[in-house]
């Protein structure tokens, strides 16, 4: 491996793991957060969203983690305890094709501490460091994200070196966003990190601070490597997202159709037309 280190020098050291939010319902955490209890359920547990989010989850989240190139690492897929059960046993279902993946139910409570707990309980090996990263369920990294992030880990330990935690983040992806009639991939190059395949590098017994700051100000708090080369991740905006779906147009970049049809392929294994038909 580079800088010296083996894969089981480097296996004996960090385990890499995941988590995403599905429908989770926790107080603060989000932009759009209703305020009482019941308004958050009838919100996350509507029909049409619940299948608007399963289609998402289905095509590009599980499809990106199952086709991964590496399959060392584990992920926590988080639900709320009052999530309908036929909504459970169809997550069960699709989970029982990654055995990576843990489906934890958790009660409202506050996010931070909702984030640990979940964080918690999937890493199962007693390594002296962790590799904790993030995206959402209605999003797409590329097949080799996990094999990037085991190698860049000799970097990350060199940043590191024994002191706070370091962040790592890829800049460059494909959105896909636009009106149900007008739904079309753009490729964006971020000025700052996104959530979205996000992760942090740092001792097993700290916070996972992959989630404590905002990501697009986490570059101010840690130490973070930030690799705009490969096109890393695939974002979705529309009706049910959290975010406020905003693209700056000095983030975007000119590809023909035939090249985002090309790097939806190659990077996501991912047909065009079915992406743009969610």
């Amino acid at each position: 491996m580079d800088m010296g280190y083996s894969e089981a020098e480097l296996q004996e050291l960090v385990q890499v793991g995941g988590l995403i939010r599905f429908s989770v319902p926790v107080e603060g955490g989000f932009q759009k957060n209703p305020e009482s209890r019941e308004d958050k359920l009838a919100k996350l547990f509507a029909p049409a969203r619940m299948e608007q989010r399963f289609a998402y989850f289905e095509s590009l989240c599980l499809n990106a983690l199952k086709r991964q190139t590496n399959p060392d690492f584990r992920v926590a897929i988080v639900i709320g305890e009052d999530m309908p059960e036929p909504y459970k046993r169809r997550l069960e279902a699709l989970l029982a094709e990654l055995p990576q993946a843990r489906l934890i139910e958790k009660p409202i409570m506050p996010h931070r501490r909702m984030v640990q707990e979940a964080f918690e309980e999937i890493f199962d090996k007693n390594t002296p460091l962790r590799f904790w990263f993030r995206f959402d369920d209605d999003d797409a990294l590329a097949t080799d994200y996990i094999e990037q992030v085991w190698n860049k880990i000799p970097q990350l330990l060199t940043i590191y070196g024994g002191l706070d935690p370091v962040c790592l983040s890829f800049s460059q992806g494909l959105t896909l966003i636009g009106p149900a009639d007008e739904r079309r991939i753009v490729v964006a190059h971020e000025r700052s990190p996104l959530g979205l395949g996000l992760g942090v590098l740092g001792p097993a017994g700290a916070h996972p601070l992959v989630m404590r700051y905002n990501h697009m100000r986490i570059h101010t708090h840690l130490r973070t490597l930030i690799d705009p080369v490969p096109v890393m991740m695939l974002r979705s905006i529309h009706t049910s997202n959290d975010s406020r779906g905003i693209l700056l147009p000095h983030i975007l970049q000119e590809r023909s159709e035939a090249e985002k049809r090309e790097i939806l392929r190659l990077r996501f294994g991912l047909d065009m037309d079915a992406i743009l038909a969610l």
